[in-house]
């Protein structure tokens, strides 16, 4: 997975396009910052910052990993506020045992 077109970040959607949590790929990550960049399914970069990655228990991300994402401000300030490690929409097969 190469590294997505800045530019792409410029046209970001004029209102916020999603009404909850959405797929997105691991575009770029910098564990010295703890930020780093997502690119939605429709092809929207979106940055992420220390806050949302703490929301995730993750303790690293790489490139090309997708993640559910929870998305909040319009335009140029469209950012991930929450990420996690799960597929929207899917339902378990079984349910789990603790």
């Amino acid at each position: 997975v190469g590294q997505p077109p800045r530019d792409r970040a410029l046209t970001r959607p004029a209102r916020l396009p999603y009404p909850g949590p959405v797929q997105a790929t691991v575009a770029r990550f910098d564990a010295k910052s703890v930020s780093g960049d997502v690119v939605t399914d429709d092809g929207y970069v979106l940055p992420f910052g220390p806050e949302a990655f703490g929301t995730s228990g993750l303790r690293h991300v790489r490139p090309g990993q997708r993640l559910t994402v929870a998305v909040e401000g319009t335009g140029a300030d469209c950012v991930v506020v929450t990420m996690r490690l799960e597929t929207v929409g899917v339902v378990p097969t079984r349910r789990s045992l603790p």
